[in-house]
């Protein structure tokens, strides 16, 4: 039986498990070891599965993929990119590293790493984000929810792009039902036909929000780095928040700094930290030798 390496890693809390393509051959169906790996019962337990390639043009350093815990494609993930910058950090020296994700090259930037290469700080630019569209949902849209008096009857969302969709909803505060009842449902609306991820804010000042998160594919999580950015650039465009200050975004998993700069670049930055690194039987699956892809 075929033993597959494989790292896992956690930025402030959101955890993938990690198969390095540099060092051996990568799964022909991703998908499907994402949600069994996954799984906190069965598996090893993660928000989903990364895989690290090797680059097929000169653009990056490194292709990063992602699927959620639920087997379906991600498009983008800060928090992955620095656990990806932090593997490639200690294995191949890279200080400054180009990251491909599926719609768009990433740069990350090691700031410091601990002496036995277990964790790290880095910063990732992780580029712009679309202007914000304001909705009305109301609440009667799902009828599950219709006859909940726990929940508004509606909610104003802010949708926007950072590379992968959001939704952005400010709160007074994020309640478990908002977040985990009225969070899914969002995320599975008519009007975002492919899913997004719904960010509650709640705002302690223009320099310190708190923030929790429900992923498309994957639930709650403890941190998203993508939504962090995107909660920064609707609150930009709102003119709730600065521009060219480190905003604190501080989640259940740990605290993330986003900075939107004068030329509307978002600035992330955070830790990343190695959990273990084991190996995974693959019952079914054929490893795909990355060194034959075209």
């Amino acid at each position: 039986m075929t033993q597959l390496p494989f790292v896992k890693m956690q930025g402030a809390g959101n955890d993938y498990i990690f198969l390095d393509g540099f060092r051996s051959a990568l799964p022909a169906d991703p998908g499907i070891l994402a949600r069994d790996i996954s799984d906190r019962h069965t598996g090893v337990g993660s928000d989903g599965l990364v895989t690290i390639e090797r680059p097929t043009d000169d653009d990056c350093d490194a292709v990063m993929r992602m699927w959620n815990a639920d087997g379906s494609q991600g498009l983008m993930c800060g928090n992955a990119l620095r656990c990806v910058a932090l593997r490639l950090h200690t294995h191949q020296s890279f200080e400054r590293v180009r990251i491909r994700t599926a719609t768009r090259v990433v740069t990350v930037i090691t700031l410091q790493v601990a002496k036995d290469g277990q964790c790290g700080q880095f910063s990732a630019d992780l580029g712009t984000a679309t202007p914000a569209t304001t909705l009305v949902c109301p609440r009667s849209e799902f009828p599950l929810l219709s006859s909940r008096d726990d929940l508004p009857q509606q909610l104003t969302l802010h949708s926007l792009s950072v590379g992968n969709p959001h939704a952005v909803v400010f709160t007074d505060h994020a309640t478990d039902a908002l977040v985990q009842d009225f969070g899914a449902a969002i995320a599975r609306w008519s009007r975002f036909p492919e899913g997004t991820n719904v960010e509650w804010v709640e705002t302690v000042n223009n320099l310190h929000l708190r923030v929790r998160v429900w992923e498309r594919g994957s639930g709650e999580t403890l941190a998203c780095g993508s939504g962090a950015c995107a909660v920064v650039a609707a609150g930009v465009q709102l003119g709730q928040l600065p521009v060219n200050q480190d905003v604190t975004v501080e989640l259940p998993g740990g605290t993330l700094q986003v900075r939107q700069e004068p030329n509307e670049r978002l600035q992330l930055r955070g830790p990343a930290t190695v959990v273990f690194e084991g190996s995974w039987p693959l019952r079914a699956q054929k490893p795909r030798d990355q060194s034959a892809m075209p």
